[in-house]
């Protein structure tokens, strides 16, 4: 019996050892559970705080504007003169029915807004369909004295007038002596019966216009997502090919999208002539608006 008591206590050590490492190892886990828990509820806390900041100071800049609202829209553009209608509308919080008036001062014109029934002041502002706008800000006039909200809202209006398709490329261009061998599909979003009249896959070498290849739109629907091409270009040695894929609408316009540039020099240079990702020509050719850098 003394000769197995080494035996029985060693082994006895190795169960309460095991035992111990069991323990520690459940210990350590419930403590980083403790510590995902705190963490995630100091977050909570945190983006809690962040959002009463935020809601106070909106509550703050509500009580110290003179507005009880604002809005405004674009109506439908007239692309005669590429110009389209801009509707501002504001109801002060305090007013003198007769008394007080109120005006729009937008791209640095002023323009007077005409009193409504129900307390609220409009006008309708013809502006570039292709430049920037600005409201700079709204100024209610009472007995002499003026009380202006600066309004800050920046605009294009052709991005709420006209419907733009978006484009992307999965082509295949191989060059085989002197001519660029193209094949593949373009990917568009917003291309419609309505805006895609024609398209065309554009070749400039070196910035220059060089190949103008049509091609075929066929709407099996009202929209269109993914068009097949196969042209050839040619491609002078030692030169840079850009290719474009333009839309026509049924308005003339024509929207031209960057999709590829390839150096034929080797030196791999990459959008060596800086091209811009979308433009916008009328129908005689002319640029009316290009994405600037």
């Amino acid at each position: 019996m003394k000769a197995r008591l080494p035996v029985l206590l060693a082994a006895l050590s190795c169960v309460l050892t095991l035992v111990c490492l069991v323990e520690i190892a459940s210990l350590k886990s419930q403590l980083a559970q403790v510590e995902n828990a705190v963490v995630s509820n100091v977050s909570h806390v945190t983006s809690q705080v962040g959002s009463i900041s935020a809601q106070v100071d909106e509550a703050l800049t509500r009580q110290a504007s003179i507005l009880a609202s604002s809005d405004w829209s674009f109506g439908q553009a007239d692309l005669e003169t590429y110009t389209a209608p801009l509707t501002f509308t504001a109801v002060p919080k305090e007013q003198t029915p007769g008394v007080t008036t109120a005006a729009l001062v937008c791209g640095g014109q002023t323009y007077p807004m005409t009193a409504g029934e129900d307390g609220s002041f409009s006008v309708t502002v013809d502006l570039p369909l292709f430049e920037e706008m600005t409201l700079q800000r709204v100024i209610f006039s009472e007995n002499g004295q003026q009380r202006a909200e600066a309004l800050e809202i920046a605009d294009t209006p052709f991005y709420s007038c006209l419907t733009i398709p978006s484009t992307s490329s999965m082509l295949d261009c191989q060059l085989e002596k002197e001519t660029m061998q193209i094949e593949g599909s373009l990917i568009f979003d917003g291309l419609s019966r309505e805006n895609g009249k024609s398209l065309t896959l554009v070749a400039e070498v070196n910035g220059e216009e060089t190949a103008r290849v049509p091609v075929p739109l066929n709407f099996d629907s009202y929209y269109l997502t993914e068009v097949p091409v196969q042209a050839e270009v040619s491609v002078p040695a030692e030169s840079t090919l850009t290719l474009y894929a333009e839309v026509e609408d049924a308005n003339g316009l024509r929207y031209r999208s960057f999709l590829d540039e390839i150096d034929t020099t080797g030196n791999d240079a990459g959008n060596a002539l800086c091209t811009p990702a979308l433009s916008i020509y009328d129908s005689r050719g002319s640029l009316l608006w290009s994405e600037e850098y």
